[in-house]
């Protein structure tokens, strides 16, 4: 086997690899989260999907949107849903604006409002009441997936027992400017806080 062919097979086992990788990436952050979003889509719930996930090399975002369309091709993922654009930056101004204060954990530097075991209706319903909100439109997302969801406050209060049980993980609410968060945590926690200046 000569050098051009050495390297034309290397290069086929490398794609080959990237593709088996992105696959796998796909199914672990794509496929825990798409019930989910059935959920939404089946009840007509407000919503704008922001970010899918984030993926930051051309190539490698062509692969995710051939594995989308083959795999999910009645939600009409768009290549938008796949840019870093100011996601990167927006979850690293979370973790900077809402640090964690737990070594095994993720616990937000905000007060616990309340434990609510089996009722995220009355977590939520604290955390709203402690901060004093109105309906409007937040960010959410959970922990160990990438999708942010931007939903109305009112929705996530009304269909409270399906997003706090659904992702089965730690879910982030916040408005876009950061300025507070509510934060529900598996241990069935809920807290809220504004962010200190």
């Amino acid at each position: 086997m000569d050098h051009h062919q050495k390297s034309k097979l290397e290069l086929l086992r490398n794609n080959l690899q990237r593709k088996l990788r992105i696959e796998n990436e796909v199914k672990t952050s794509i496929s825990s989260w798409i019930e989910g979003y059935d959920y939404i889509l089946d009840h007509d719930i407000e919503h704008r999907l922001l970010s899918l996930a984030i993926v930051h090399e051309e190539e490698e975002k062509a692969i995710w949107l051939e594995i989308l369309h083959r795999d999910y091709p009645s939600y009409y993922f768009k290549a938008e849903n796949l840019l870093p654009g100011n996601w990167s930056k927006f979850y690293r101004n979370v973790d900077n604006s809402y640090p964690n204060t737990h070594i095994l954990r993720y616990v937000p530097d905000i007060p616990k409002v309340c434990d609510a075991p089996s009722d995220p209706e009355l977590g939520i319903r604290e955390a709203i009441a402690a901060l004093q909100l109105t309906n409007q439109k937040v960010l959410l997302y959970y922990l160990n997936f990438s999708p942010i969801l931007e939903l109305n406050l009112d929705d996530l209060q009304n269909h409270a027992e399906y997003f706090f049980y659904m992702g089965n993980d730690n879910a982030v609410i916040v408005p876009e400017t950061l300025e507070w968060m509510i934060f529900y945590s598996l241990e069935e926690e809920w807290f809220a806080g504004f962010r200190n200046p």
